[in-house]
């Protein structure tokens, strides 16, 4: 399943039962804000699509008639793959679900200067290589995404073009969504949307590693 195809209700589902699954139906109207109608066809959609599966019913509050079904993110699928190139220094690639549980992850070294055509081969060959070690399965995959320095390689004249590039050139080859960014906007994205770490809305995030870097909600 393309995220990009995903409508924007059910992006809101998804988010809604990311932070407090599982919910009822009528539970999923009253926090997402959506009709009742609304909520029933998008989790019959996301059910299909293998994001969301009824995971039993809600305990029993004593009244009467038969306890509602309850919904949470699928734990079987979708499955995405998360790269973190630091230059010069550690590659880091791990296998992800939508609860984020980290089922597999590797780090070994990242290139020494390498040139665009090199660093396509790397991640190629480097993403290759770790589906087939851990069984995933390419119809279980949602995606790949890439975080690289925000400056860029040194054959590179425009990073944000060129890591487009770097995207487009992997995806025609795995034949998978692949997206690209700079790492740390890509850490301070996560922590706004996760909310783990940083539960509020306004904060920077500071990068200290071969490099400093900064990203500000």
């Amino acid at each position: 399943m393309d995220p990009s195809r995903l409508t924007t209700s059910e992006k809101l589902i998804l988010t809604v039962l990311y932070k407090q699954q599982p919910l009822s139906k009528r539970q999923l109207v009253d926090r997402a804000q959506l009709g009742w109608a609304t909520v029933v066809k998008m989790l019959e959609r996301l059910i299909g699509h293998g994001l969301v599966e009824c995971v039993g019913q809600a305990a029993a509050t004593g009244r009467r008639g038969r306890a509602p079904e309850v919904f949470a993110l699928s734990r079987a699928r979708p499955l995405a793959i998360g790269v973190d190139v630091e230059y010069q220094t550690t590659t880091t690639i791990a296998l992800t679900d939508l609860h984020q549980r980290i089922l597999a992850l590797e780090k070994l070294p990242t290139p020494k200067d390498p040139t665009t055509a090199d660093l396509q081969v790397f991640l190629l060959t480097l993403i290759r290589n770790f589906t087939e070690r851990h069984g995933v399965a390419t119809g279980n995959l949602t995606g790949v995404g890439i975080g690289v320095s925000g400056i860029g390689l040194k054959d590179w004249a425009n990073p944000r073009q060129d890591r487009a590039e770097l995207a487009s050139h992997l995806r025609e080859r795995l034949g998978l969504p692949v997206a690209t960014e700079v790492n740390v906007r890509a850490y301070t994205m996560f922590e706004r949307w996760s909310r783990r770490g940083v539960p509020m809305d306004d904060f920077m995030l500071l990068s200290i590693r071969t490099g400093v870097g900064s990203g500000i909600i």
